[in-house]
């Protein structure tokens, strides 16, 4: 991004594209760590009472809708799997129901790309009363969060591929 300066909500809407989506200098992006990895290694787990790559996307996913449902305050926006925080990968997996957690973790991207560019110039250092955090701190930690699943994903793709 070359520019010789821009708003803060374009610097969001950076970070966190960057952090999910869009080539960057720090490495593998969230979904590019998805892309490659066959359903097999999803849910395959490098060590018992270890997270595997399926709950990790899963989760990501999660926590995006999170931080998008707080920021719209939008108690009717659901995420598509009953449960909190983290969810029980299936014992099984195909290469369709793969896909469509890879597109999950997409359209949460999307979704809160949309929901940064609807958001106006104050409403970005605005607190919500769900929240203790104000929106542009939850968009800055959805961004941290990405980086660093996409982290542990790489090293559990490297444990697994090398076992």
């Amino acid at each position: 991004m070359r520019s010789k300066s821009i708003n803060t909500k374009q610097f969001f809407l950076h970070m966190t594209d960057e952090a999910a989506l869009q080539k960057a200098w720090h490495g593998t992006n969230f979904l590019g760590s998805l892309s490659n990895v066959k359903p097999a290694e999803a849910l395959k787990r490098v060590s018992v009472n270890r997270h595997n790559i399926w709950e990790l996307a899963v989760h990501s996913s999660y926590w995006k809708y999170r931080i998008i449902q707080r920021i719209k305050r939008d108690k009717e926006f659901k995420f598509p799997f009953k449960g909190t925080n983290w969810f029980k990968s299936p014992a099984n997996l195909s290469t369709k129901e793969w896909k469509e957690i890879r597109n999950l973790a997409r359209i949460m991207h999307v979704k809160l790309q949309e929901t940064i560019s609807g958001l106006k110039e104050n409403e970005l250092m605005r607190g919500n009363e769900n929240s203790k955090y104000t929106n542009w701190q939850l968009i800055v930690g959805i961004a941290y969060h990405d980086v660093y699943h996409t982290g542990q994903i790489q090293l559990l793709k490297k444990l697994i591929r090398n076992s």
